[in-house]
């Protein structure tokens, strides 16, 4: 397909939003997205290409702002041979005009990074995009043969060639009121907005180049967490970007898609060791507080293991009752450093009972998903959500929903009080 009628079928795609409901794209190209939503303004930057250098004061930026990788789901490296062949974005939110050129004064921000395939980097086959890596089909076979045999009729190279790999989502840290840069302010109040631009403008530029498919790995809360805009009429579900579950692209019943733990396989093996290092990520959190739960049951703890008083002080004050069944997903973290360990644990649990455990989907079911979409899919999402954003954010709209929410959660408590009483 020429690049003109690609060109022509994005525009077609921009006309269907641009101008409407508050959204005015100001710019779209390659490099750079400007945009107004609603009264908000909102700008990119490029700080890499692939095999280029990094833009220069960006990659701190950049840096810093994985930073809250490590903060929230462990020791992640801040940049690694897979930004080589990437593109990496940042975006940034504003209220006022004169703001813009002074990102010191923007409301939030935002980097990702787009993975592409390139020989010359990736022909070491454990060098492949980390989303095919984690997954595997019904049958065993690793998600990238699926892939090409959804789409490319079983041809791998091309497969390889066509698709694009989204990752490294992280905030970028705003400076607070007072002009200090407070670790604490990565926000996620305008992340849906935020998100919806960098897949835009990594899916833009990725389809001018001729590619076709985006796939990435995340929680499916995440969708409801930090990705959805609030609903702007009672009973109505907010308005979220809605990534396609690699099992429904393929056509598969919903679960058949899995995590790749056979530690009998590279892939397998080296997802493994990212479930034991970031299990609050990779891993079902309900399945996670049943397991701990089940390994701490006859406390005190077998103090007799050489390491155990330093290895387990940072988990006793999470393994008490009533504790541990209510952990949320980072805190999860805290468990990792105990599979450094050899030998029994505690209760009769050695390391490599533990590590089996976390191999079998049956004990811990998947935390992270494998999700597959078209690239004129993600820019379609993407302008959807940003269409929606204005009237979701609109003050007075705002006002009644909260108050109508406040007016029913009143009316539950009544009910439920009386139903006691």
């Amino acid at each position: 397909m020429a690049i003109e009628t690609k060109q022509n079928q994005i525009n077609k795609l921009i006309e269907e939003f641009n101008g409407k409901n508050g959204l005015e794209i100001e710019e779209l190209t390659e490099d750079r997205i400007k945009l107004r939503v609603g009264d908000l303004l909102i700008d990119t930057l490029p700080a890499k290409a692939p095999l280029e250098e990094w833009a220069g004061e960006l990659k701190l930026v950049v840096e810093d702002a994985r930073g809250a990788f490590d903060e929230t789901w462990g020791s992640v490296p801040a940049t690694d041979i897979l930004d080589d062949i990437s593109y990496v974005d940042c975006v940034w939110i504003f209220s006022r005009e004169e703001d813009r050129e002074n990102r010191d004064r923007a409301r939030e921000g935002l980097t990702m990074r787009t993975v592409y395939f390139h020989p010359q980097v990736l022909d070491d086959p454990n060098l492949r995009f980390d989303d095919w890596r984690f997954h595997k089909g019904p049958d065993g076979r690793p998600l990238r043969d699926w892939h090409a045999d959804k789409f490319y009729n079983g041809d791998l190279k091309k497969a390889d060639e066509l698709t694009v790999a989204a990752s490294r989502l992280a905030p970028i840290r705003v400076v607070d009121m007072s002009g200090v840069l407070d670790k604490r302010r990565r926000r996620n109040e305008f992340t849906p907005e935020a998100f919806s631009t960098l897949r835009l403008k990594s899916a833009h530029r990725a389809f001018l180049q001729g590619k076709a498919e985006v796939i990435n790995t995340m929680r499916p809360d995440m969708r409801w967490n930090v990705l959805q805009l609030e609903p702007t009429k009672i009973g109505q579900t907010g308005i979220a970007y809605e990534h396609i579950l690699s099992d429904d692209a393929f056509g598969l019943p919903r679960g058949s898609i899995r995590t790749n733990r056979n530690p009998n396989t590279p892939d397998g093996d080296w997802t493994l060791l990212h479930f034991f290092k970031y299990e609050g990520y990779f891993a079902h959190t309900p399945d996670l507080r049943k397991f701990w739960s089940n390994v701490f049951k006859d406390l005190p703890l077998n103090i007799s293991h050489p390491d155990f008083p330093a290895a387990l002080s940072r988990v006793t004050d999470l393994v008490r009752p009533g504790v541990l069944e209510h952990l949320k997903a980072p805190e999860f973290k805290r468990f990792s450093h105990l599979f450094d360990l050899s030998g029994e644990i505690c209760n009769g649990w050695t390391v490599e009972d533990l590590k089996k455990a976390f191999g079998d989907h049956k004990i811990i079911g998947d935390g992270a998903r494998s999700y597959t979409m078209s690239l004129m899919e993600s820019m379609r999402e993407s302008l959807r959500l940003l269409s929606h954003s204005a009237q979701a954010r609109d003050p007075e709209i705002r006002a009644k929903y909260d108050a109508e929410s406040r007016r029913l959660n009143d009316q539950i408590a009544l009910s439920i009080a009386n139903k006691i009483g």
